[in-house]
């Protein structure tokens, strides 16, 4: 984290993120949560004229974050952020293998709360990364089960601090992971306190505009190659919807379900991987299974060779 001084504001945490990572490219994005509005994110307001150094060149940007092209498979880059001439972040990268036969990440769900013990959990990951950065089997990545950010008050139609503003990321986002995030990216999925209806709707639009996705399309649902080795299907087992009345996407015969009844058969990877937030069986005190609504992603796991399916909900491992 850098801190600094803006025109006419107070002093305010400014963070910097890749967003997103493959073989050859790497987004990096930056902002506050210090001010109000849409300070951080793919369509947050431009902090300035800035420049990515990274790769031994130059890459400029407008908007608070860039893609660096033409870089070489799993390579360390250092890089820096500079905006209207003035140093203002920077960290490293490790682009993702072409190839590969095994890989490390990280799996984490129901976490944004912003209490003692997520911070606890994200110092784990940060000694867990250093500690495998120089190892065979380095982190690449983390996936997110769903609840990435929770209220701080959730009472019937009262929320309060549940994500529908960007300063309520930064106690639960990027102040836990502020290291962390300057090297990998979050591959995030939805989950019932991610607005969907349950709680405030906007959660939806910042959890979009937050987080960035494989071809930098906002996304509920998509999938991600690493290595040739695996793919994973990011998926969303709840009711969101960015327009209209909460609905199950995930519904037989419905958008996500006909996306992935097309996309999961047609992989080649050796291991398919699917991950969201409702887990398919559950043991656990607190939240049912959720077999009978999945019964139809069941099948066609079956049918298509899955073996690992990763999800949340249940605050249970």
């Amino acid at each position: 984290m850098f801190a600094g001084l803006a025109a006419g504001l107070h002093a305010q945490n400014f963070y910097n993120y890749v967003g997103q990572l493959d073989a050859h490219s790497a987004l990096i994005a930056w902002g506050t949560t210090a001010a109000s509005g849409n300070t951080i994110g793919r369509d947050s307001t431009p902090m300035g004229k800035a420049v990515v150094r990274a790769a031994g060149r130059d890459t400029p940007s407008s908007r608070n974050w860039v893609v660096v092209n033409g870089l070489a498979p799993d390579t360390v880059y250092p890089y820096e952020i500079d905006i209207d001439g003035r140093r203002r972040g920077g960290g490293e990268f490790r682009t993702w293998q072409e190839t590969s036969s095994h890989f490390c990440f990280f799996v984490i769900g129901d976490y944004g709360n912003g209490t003692a013990g997520q911070y606890r959990v994200a110092d784990a990951m940060q000694r867990e990364f250093a500690k495998r950065s120089q190892s065979g089997c380095p982190v690449r990545f983390v996936l997110t089960v769903g609840d990435n950010i929770y209220a701080d008050v959730n009472a019937g139609l009262a929320f309060l601090h549940s994500g529908n503003l960007d300063a309520h990321w930064e106690a639960k986002f990027f102040m836990p992971y502020e290291h962390l995030i300057t090297s990998i990216p979050f591959l995030p999925t939805p989950g019932n306190h991610d607005g969907n209806g349950s709680e405030n709707r906007a959660d939806l639009n910042v959890y979009l505009d937050n987080f960035f996705f494989p071809g930098n399309h906002p996304a509920r649902w998509y999938s991600f190659t690493y290595g040739g080795f695996a793919q994973f299907f990011a998926l969303d087992s709840t009711n969101n919807t960015e327009h209209g009345p909460p609905r199950p996407a995930y519904a037989p015969g419905a958008e996500e379900s006909r996306w992935l009844a097309r996309t999961l058969p047609a992989s080649t990877a050796l291991w398919k991987i699917p991950y969201f937030h409702h887990p398919i069986y559950n043991a656990g005190p607190s939240h049912g299974s959720s077999y009978n609504q999945l019964r139809h992603w069941v099948q066609l796991f079956d049918r298509t060779g899955v073996r690992l399916v990763f999800s949340g909900h249940e605050h249970n491992f």
